[in-house]
């Protein structure tokens, strides 16, 4: 049945008509330009599914944190043959269709199985029923403004590389190439304003920070959003100036350096190495702190003052779950306490410990096989092997098989094992993205997140800094939360 057009909230001076509609009452658009133009909205939606599932997924799980849709951003709809259809927005309706009847996400799968799971979240009752829209005169010329690129400036224009980092800091979120940044600026402006990089400059300096070997050669501990430790004094300022002068030579004969000429470990090993060797060995190598100064507007004297917000969690505290109990939460407690306290070895310690713990809980919970700290493959080859010896007759001596469980019962994975399998799981549960876990992988074997929680413990040589732990926390940010669901 047609629906009646309803009655605009009200209509601006441009024409634009502003409605309140129930989602029941909104359709997607068959000739949405990101798939191929479709005959009903059963089909659009699988469609859409197929080509975006996950994203579409996230989005629903986003606005299930959020309460709702943003309120910066309407859908935008056509009254046409008598129905609402949604030109703007698809991704978000199907989002919110889905929530409410899973069953539209086609036959019975996976895909509508983990659509079902999330639409018995309890949060979904509480989602808004009706949604403003617009119905916009010249819709089509603002729909290109948001999705045809930036057009000069006219389209939408994403933050880069430096403003995302930035917004991170504002939020209280760890971004080491932005902190140093800040720092030195707040140490030597005159010195380093000129320098800075722009924004395929903050990609090679990223490259560059992030590394745990170039931050201990050139001297930098990263400790939290407000605190930088230079820990070779003048000569970490000087080995930074050289980077960043090393940035802008016009030539890579001349010496410049970007994302191609550091494309691996070994590249930045030896680039920084070389830097390192060169800086001037007279110059003073006291450490020394900085805490860079954000600059906050001050509201004018006859104008209200805001109420303070609360502050924000910063550092490692920002990179733990919020909430972990038992064991590994008293842990993470004095975790929080050691990098507090610049207590660096302390820190990376505590660390192994609190992911040795959770781990261990997370495969207990889950029934994985090496819960308990065995090691299935060698259990399963006990096994075999003892299975083996009987079809054959042969009779183990008690000495022998007394040995053999002795090496079944303590031959356990290694961390960087239980992780990865850790992973898997929660990628089969769908808890991670099969992407992000296949990048978490990589990232704990590039940057070496086992070797440095084992040279913790175990190599007299090992040189903690904050920073590693602040680190390792970073490349396994989305792994966490799910250890302690």
């Amino acid at each position: 049945m047609a629906l009646i057009p309803r009655k605009p909230l009200f209509t601006d001076a441009k024409g634009n008509r502003y409605l309140k509609l129930p989602l029941s009452s909104m359709l997607p658009d068959t000739a949405n330009p990101r798939i191929t133009e479709q005959e009903t909205t059963r089909e659009t939606i699988d469609a859409m599914l197929k080509l975006e599932g996950d994203s579409i997924y996230r989005l629903a799980k986003d606005v299930l944190e959020q309460g709702g849709l943003s309120p910066s951003d309407l859908m935008m709809v056509r009254f046409v043959n008598g129905k609402y259809v949604v030109k703007e927005g698809n991704r978000r309706l199907v989002a919110l269709m889905l929530l409410r009847n899973p069953n539209l996400a086609g036959a019975e799968s996976d895909e509508r199985r983990r659509w079902k799971k999330l639409a018995a979240d309890a949060r979904v009752d509480s989602l808004p029923k009706y949604f403003t829209v617009v119905v916009a005169a010249g819709d089509d010329a603002w729909i290109d403004r948001r999705h045809m690129g930036e057009q000069g400036g006219v389209g939408i224009i994403g933050w880069n590389r430096n403003a995302q980092a930035r917004r991170q800091m504002q939020q209280g979120k760890l971004n080491l190439t932005q902190a140093l940044i800040d720092a030195l600026m707040s140490v030597d402006a005159e010195r380093f304003r000129d320098i800075l990089p722009d924004t395929r400059g903050f990609s090679t300096l990223e490259r560059l920070v992030e590394n745990p070997h170039a931050r201990t050669t050139i001297g930098i501990d990263v400790i939290d959003t407000e605190t930088v430790r230079f820990t070779k004094g003048a000569r970490s300022l000087a080995m930074v100036e050289t980077i960043l002068r090393d940035m802008r030579k016009p030539t890579a004969k001349e010496g410049r350096i970007n994302t191609r000429t550091l494309n691996n470990s070994d590249a930045i090993a030896g680039y920084v190495n070389r830097v390192e060797r060169d800086a001037p060995v007279e110059l003073e190598s006291e450490p020394f702190t900085a805490s860079p100064v954000q600059d906050v507007p001050r509201p004018l004297a006859d104008e209200p003052r805001p109420e303070r917000p609360a502050p924000k969690a910063t550092g490692i505290r920002a990179l733990l779950p919020k909430r972990v109990d038992g064991r590994p939460g008293k842990i993470v407690d004095q975790l929080v306490k050691a990098a507090k306290q610049d207590m660096p070895d302390a820190a990376l310690v505590l660390l192994r410990v609190y992911l040795e713990l959770s781990v261990e809980a997370y495969a207990r919970t889950k029934q994985l096989t090496f819960a308990g700290d065995k090691d299935p493959v060698v259990q399963e080859e006990v096994k075999a092997f003892r299975k083996s010896a009987n079809q054959a007759k042969v009779q183990i001596p008690h000495s022998i098989s007394r040995a053999l469980d002795r090496y079944a019962d303590h031959a356990t994975l290694t961390l960087e094992e239980r992780l990865r399998l850790t992973i898997e799981n929660m990628v089969a549960e769908k808890l991670l993205d099969q992407k992000d876990g296949n990048t978490i992988k990589r990232h704990i074997h590039e940057h070496q997140v086992p070797a440095q929680l084992n040279d913790a413990v175990h190599r007299l040589s090992a040189v903690p800094q904050l920073q590693h732990t602040l680190h390792i926390l970073e490349v396994l940010r989305l792994v966490l939360p799910h250890l302690h669901a």
